[in-house]
């Protein structure tokens, strides 16, 4: 399983060209500028390999949750700047249990799932100094959920950021937190393998200027 960290482009050029009777030909140009920018890194390149697992230790019935794994997530700024994360699910549709909150691991030779991850984040540093870890729906009101914060997708997707849950994401130059991965493979009765089967899952960390 892969988790690849991303910081899109600030400048997208779109092309939008009719069809073959038109006459006429659009393009877009959009972007933003913002004074500061940051640089996201994670443990190992983002790469969560759960190495190869025996479907004859796995149950054939019932969901065969795996051992947990971490990533540390480092931000780093060129100034002090108010900052958060957003999730994209880059395996959607895909996830054995549905919800913003689980991501997929692609699917099997047969088109069932694979089975999902879930993600927390927690243990928060801005600037040297332990910091909260905070999420958002808005941007606006900021919790700090007991057992740490979700990191949702889609319609639900939340704002990760180190802060105070009274006055939002700090600004800070550097700021880290770690990500707990919880894998969970489908009952293996579901998957039908005739030979080996690839994991893959995949997500995108995207730094949102505040």
């Amino acid at each position: 399983m892969k988790l690849f960290p991303s910081l899109l482009a600030s400048g997208v050029l779109v092309f939008a060209v009719g069809n073959a009777h038109a006459s006429t030909a659009d393009l877009s140009v959009t972007g933003s500028i913002t004074p500061d920018a940051c640089t996201m890194s994670l443990t190992n390149n983002g790469d969560v390999d759960l190495g190869i697992l025996d479907i004859s230790t796995m149950n054939g019935a019932a969901v065969n949750p795996l051992v947990d794994q971490v990533v540390d997530v480092a931000i780093a700024c060129t100034a002090p700047v108010k900052f958060a994360t957003i999730a994209t699910e880059d395996r959607p549709g895909t996830s054995y249990t549905p919800g913003n909150d689980y991501f997929g691991l692609n699917n099997a030779a047969n088109g069932a799932p694979i089975g999902h991850y879930t993600i927390k984040a927690g243990t928060g540093m801005a600037d040297g100094t332990a910091a909260t870890v905070i999420s958002s729906l808005d941007v606006l009101a900021w919790t700090s959920p007991a057992g740490g914060v979700k990191v949702e997708h889609g319609t639900g997707a939340k704002y990760t950021a180190v802060g105070s849950t009274v006055s939002g994401p700090a600004a800070a130059t550097n700021a880290s937190w770690k990500l707990t991965i919880s894998p969970t493979i489908a009952p293996v009765d579901t998957l039908a393998l005739t030979g080996p089967q690839d994991i893959d899952g995949r997500m995108t960390l995207t730094v949102v200027y505040l």
